[in-house]
């Protein structure tokens, strides 16, 4: 994620994984305890993001990985868009059977460490740190004197690059990393603190009298960058700890030629300025232009033309030569498709290649892939333009080969569902990709309906499939993953591949095999246990595997010396102790008659034939698949945790909520109803849920869906709607909290990009479309609502608090029972513990209350027959008597 597409977010990212099987207890074992929110912050984990939180040495042997603390170590609680990096340690396993050791100890000063790298000789490990109070740039030498850790950086590290690299090895000594200007911190670090730090300075300034206070914004003016504050793009020698400035300007997308002679990077050339006559891209704040550099100076080089200042700074990629560099660029008008442009290298010609009705602008919130064959020519994925409309989001996009004298062919036309994406093959003369669908292609029938295959796709030949023979259908390319969940190996860019690792459906979990693209045989690759997930496949033979359960949280690595895996984090292990809600899938029909997969938690102590008390956890627009999700697991330490409501006898729903893709227009508010009720008639039906007793409740688009739902239905007795969107009309324009003090909130178009071309799916700006935004917007529906609804949110929240000011202020007017809890300096997600608990004690209150619900003296639900009973003593009716 970038500068600016950092504060896109729109839930927290956690790391998941289905727990191991649980070993017998012994016969005089106490029996577990409930979860309690304290445990929450007990909670160890894995690193996230910034390359990924484990690194191989060159030979293989070693092994440096992200380790997470506990959430109670940290010294500041809004550094969490760090992704909990700042409670992180890089630890070390100098070979295989070796015990790992930490080499950084943050937790002696609070400090976080992350995004470990090795030098291509192995000699030296990189790394990241907040030890400063700032993200700086680290390296440990292996076979230094005392094997310290020395700081290489004095500003600090711009993550502009948080799924790829945030910096670079340009050999054995040399380090490429970008830096902020003198003083500033990475965005991440200081997005929910400068709005209480810029507030509390400026407001202090109006009752002296003294200075104005004034904040000037301008539309319809060009911005002129070079009078805002600048980073670096620094060559740091990590023996010597002495840094060249290659740019002295914000850069971005850096690419290393083979060999590393040359430098490719995006440099910000201005702010994108929105057009009415062109679609609102998502998360679009910079635009970018292209230089290259020799290393070791003489500054850009001098192109035949000049080159074009909009690119698709993902799509940046060298020639296997080193002798090109290829990248696609929009023109005046992102309105028209981006057009694909060829450098060279060392005379700086320039050709420019007119894609015609085809555009290769990926859908939204993906990357563009563009890739070089070893003939020299592109692959790219692009589907056709349909009367010069740009197209959607499902669009069949095909692979498409374009030549230097810019003709096209397309290779995957007559596959049915090509893949969408590829990964290169060592030598780039074929590419492979996992496709769905019947195939029916070349004369190949399909194996079975919904069958997934791994493609081979190459210039001069069919597709190929290489999983014809192999009888289950493969569910993922588990190694290497081009869309990077965060915890995995991201196949950097110009990486290609001699294996890849599949991974298959087993009930709620995976096997995985390792498919050879050279003899194409395929061997099952060991688990270390039956939930394990497959993190990082190392050809040479490793493999990184974790779970986190109700045992606890372990990383293991396989392929040592014995042929076993061994364990390298052994973490949670408490969690042994606790017990954890049983996730129950179900299977229902949604209200138009679509077969929908959904989950219900049941309470800790459940007991069949016992009617609970049952809380709808809400998300429009999220659909639940058979395999166990994320949220049913006890080691999870999201403050939204539904273990802890499951601790305190709730059974939660999960339904499933079909919407149409992102980026197609849409009516969410309308169809919020037609997962929810039947699965709520599911729940029923089973004899889990007391039909009096029904509650629901969201976070984000799941507050929305909440806010909503009870604006058309009576069926729940409370609600409980978190950081939601109730009027998308006022929200397209708010500024985001986090950002309105600065110079230029009006530059992040987050919101009113999620309104026209995502999540929201209103297709337009509100005056364009304004009858949508009025049906879909729950603030208009208010006085239909007769449920009592608690409304929880954080004054920083970048879902602007004041829809939760509009729709309590507008049952207030009502008269109607609702109660608003605002966290001051509280964000998307609260984060501090205080808060955290609160939060659900506040949540606890209001369902008990409303749900009338008796508990015992130590929190437990108290039965009458099959029901809960009520909390308050009902007056007995009259049995007889006189009249």
């Amino acid at each position: 994620m970038s500068r600016r597409g950092l504060a896109i977010f729109l839930a927290a990212i956690l790391i998941g994984a289905a727990s191991p099987a649980a070993s017998p207890a012994p016969p005089d074992a106490p029996a577990p305890r409930p979860l309690k929110i304290d445990d929450l912050f007990e909670i160890e984990g894995l690193g996230m993001y910034y390359g990924g939180p484990y690194a191989f040495s060159p030979d293989g042997k070693a092994l440096a990985f992200t380790r997470k603390r506990a959430k109670k170590t940290l010294k500041n609680h809004k550094w969490e868009y760090l992704w909990g990096n700042a409670a992180g340690d890089v630890w070390l396993q100098r070979a295989p059977g070796e015990p790992p050791v930490n080499l950084t100890n943050g937790v002696s000063d609070g400090s976080g460490w992350f995004s470990p790298q090795w030098s291509p000789d192995g000699k030296f490990l990189a790394m990241l740190s907040t030890r400063g109070g700032n993200v700086g740039l680290w390296v440990w030498e292996a076979s230094g004197k005392g094997q310290s850790l020395r700081k290489l950086t004095d500003r600090g590290v711009d993550l502009v690059n948080v799924r790829e690299r945030p910096y670079l090895w340009i050999d054995s000594r040399r380090i490429l990393c970008p830096v902020l200007p003198e003083g500033e911190q990475p965005l991440s670090m200081k997005i929910e603190l400068e709005t209480p730090q810029i507030a509390t300075r400026e407001w202090a300034k109006t009752p002296v009298g003294q200075e104005p206070t004034a904040s000037v914004l301008d539309s319809g003016v060009p911005v002129d960058l070079s009078k805002r504050k600048q980073g670096r793009l620094l060559v740091i020698d990590a023996a010597a700890g002495a840094s060249e400035v290659v740019a002295d300007y914000n850069t971005d997308a850096w690419q290393l030629s083979p060999g590393g002679r040359m430098l490719a990077f995006c440099r910000q050339v201005g702010i994108y300025t929105p057009r009415a006559d062109e679609p609102l891209r998502f998360a679009t704040a910079g635009t970018y232009s292209v230089e290259i550099h020799r290393i070791g100076g003489g500054g850009a080089l001098k192109t035949d033309r000049p080159l074009p200042k909009d690119v698709l700074k993902d799509s940046l990629r060298w020639s296997p030569d080193g002798a090109e560099v290829a990248f696609l660029a929009f023109g005046e008008n992102r309105g028209n498709a981006p057009r694909l442009y060829r450098v060279a290298a060392e005379s700086g010609r320039v050709s420019e290649i007119d894609l015609g009705e085809l555009d290769a602008e990926p859908a939204i919130r993906l990357m563009p892939q563009l890739e070089w064959t070893a003939a020299g020519d592109l692959l790219f994925l692009a589907a056709r333009r349909e009367k010069g409309d740009r197209p959607g989001p499902t669009a069949r996009r095909d692979w498409w080969i374009v030549t230097r004298d810019g003709k096209t062919r397309c290779l995957t036309e007559g596959m049915s569902a090509p893949p969408p994406e590829l990964w290169p093959q060592d030598g780039r003369a074929a590419f492979v990709g996992l496709a769905g669908g019947p195939q029916a292609t070349y004369g190949k029938p399909a194996r079975a309906a919904g069958a997934d295959d791994v493609w081979r796709i190459r210039a001069e030949a069919p597709p190929e499939n290489l999983t014809a023979r192999f009888d289950p259908a493969v569910a993922q390319i588990a190694w290497p993953r081009l869309t990077n969940n965060g915890d995995d190996e991201y196949p950097y860019t110009g990486r290609t591949y001699s294996k890849i690792a599949l991974g298959v459906s087993k009930g709620q979990t995976q096997d995985f095999f390792v498919l050879d693209l050279v003899s194409g045989e395929i061997r099952p690759l060991a688990k270390p246990s039956d939930d394990a997930d497959l993190k990082v496949y190392d050809p040479r033979g490793s493999a990184i595997f974790a779970a986190g359960g109700k045992n606890g949280t372990f990383v293991w690595r396989s392929g040592g010396a014995a042929g076993k895996a061994e364990t390298l984090v052994a973490a949670n292990t408490f969690l042994r102790d606790i017990a954890e809600a049983e996730a129950k899938p179900i299977e229902y029909v949604s209200l138009n008659g679509e077969k929908l997969n959904g989950w219900i938690l049941l309470p800790v102590g459940y007991q069949a034939g016992k009617r609970y008390p049952v809380i709808t956890w809400v998300y429009a627009g999220y659909m639940y698949r058979p395999q166990r999700p994320w949220i049913a697991n006890v080691a999870e330490a999201s403050p939204l945790s539904m273990q802890i409501p499951a601790a305190h006898g709730y059974a939660i729903l999960l339904p499933s909520m079909p919407l149409k893709p992102e980026g197609e227009t849409e009516d969410p508010m309308l169809r919020l109803t037609e997962g929810v009720m039947p699965a709520l008639d599911k729940a029923v039906e089973l004899g889990i849920a007391d039909p009096d007793r029904l509650f629901v409740m969201g976070q984000s688009f799941g507050g929305f869906s909440t806010y909503g739902l009870v604006t058309q239905t009576t069926r729940f007795k409370a609600a409980v709607s978190l950081a939601g969107l109730s009027d998308f009309i006022s929200l397209y324009g708010q500024f985001d909290a986090r950002s309105r003090y600065t110079d230029s909130p009006q530059e992040n178009l987050f919101m009113a990009a999620l309104m026209e071309s995502a999540q929201t799916g209103m297709g337009n700006p509100p005056w364009k479309d304004l009858g949508r935004y009025l049906r879909n917007s729950p603030i208009f529906t208010v006085d239909r609502v007769k449920t009592p609804l608690l409304i929880i949110q954080g004054d920083l929240d970048y879902v602007a608090v004041q829809q939760g000011e509009e729709f309590f202020v507008s049952l207030y007017r009502q008269a109607k029972r609702a109660r608003f809890v605002r966290y001051w300096g509280e964000g998307h997600v609260l984060e501090s513990p205080a808060n955290i608990r609160d939060m659900w004690r506040q949540i606890d209150d209001w369902l008990d209350e409303f749900g009338d619900i008796a508990r015992d003296a130590s929190g437990g639900l108290v039965f009458d027959g099959d029901r809960v009973k009520s909390r308050k003593p009902q007056t007995p009716k009259p049995t007889g008597g006189t009249k």
